[in-house]
């Protein structure tokens, strides 16, 4: 019989805590999250300091995101990340100062250190529309 863990969560709309009853496998990473990560495929561009350079953001949440890049880039960095979304209603692009977690060839673990208000709302919005997608499939 499988461990059930109360885990913390809070809404990436409203920034209301709460918690919920989960399956628990182990001390993952995704049991520590505070937001939930969604999957996606957005183009992403970055610079920092002394580089600069393309990639693909493939898991994201208000709070964070992976990006698969060729750039080489140290733990530790400080990057200004520009996500593209294409869709729709043409593309909306969300701006954020990241710094990198973790570094792996071609993967980046990144956090979200600081965004206007205007930002964090859009990528409130898309992360929302992303995960309401996912729970919801048509």
């Amino acid at each position: 019989m499988g461990k059930v863990r109360l885990l913390p969560f809070r809404c990436q709309a409203c920034g209301h805590r709460f918690r919920k009853f989960a399956p628990s496998f182990g001390d993952s990473k995704a049991e520590r999250r505070e937001f939930t990560r969604v999957p996606t495929r957005l183009p992403a561009n970055f610079r920092g300091r002394d580089e600069q350079g393309q990639g693909v953001v493939t898991d994201l949440s208000i709070a964070g995101a992976r990006l698969y890049t060729g750039t080489r880039i140290g733990s530790g960095e400080l990057l200004q990340l520009t996500i593209q979304n294409p869709g729709d209603r043409g593309s909306l692009a969300v701006d954020v100062v990241v710094v990198v977690r973790n570094a792996n060839p071609m993967r980046l673990g990144l956090a979200f250190i600081e965004m206007k208000p205007e930002e964090k709302r859009r990528l409130g919005e898309l992360v929302q529309y992303r995960l309401g997608a996912r729970l919801n499939p048509s």
